[in-house]
């Protein structure tokens, strides 16, 4: 049913369906959370990678030395 516009009439087909509206917003936002985990545990792993790095290096060093 297709209807002629009139002035100041609403049109329902182009308005946004509030479920669908909503869906997209928690989706988008589990993104940006699952986004944020990554980097945090991406950050944790790079820490670790050097810590272990420093402490080889340490090792070398004082074996070098005796």
């Amino acid at each position: 049913m297709i209807s002629r516009v009139t002035c100041g009439e609403v049109q329902p087909w182009r308005l946004p369906d509030p479920a669908i509206t909503w869906y997209h917003s928690a989706v988008r936002y589990q993104r940006h959370l699952l986004a944020e985990e990554k980097k945090e545990k991406k950050k944790k792993k790079k820490k670790k990678k050097e810590k272990k790095r420093d402490e080889r290096l340490r090792k070398m060093i004082c074996s070098d030395s005796l």
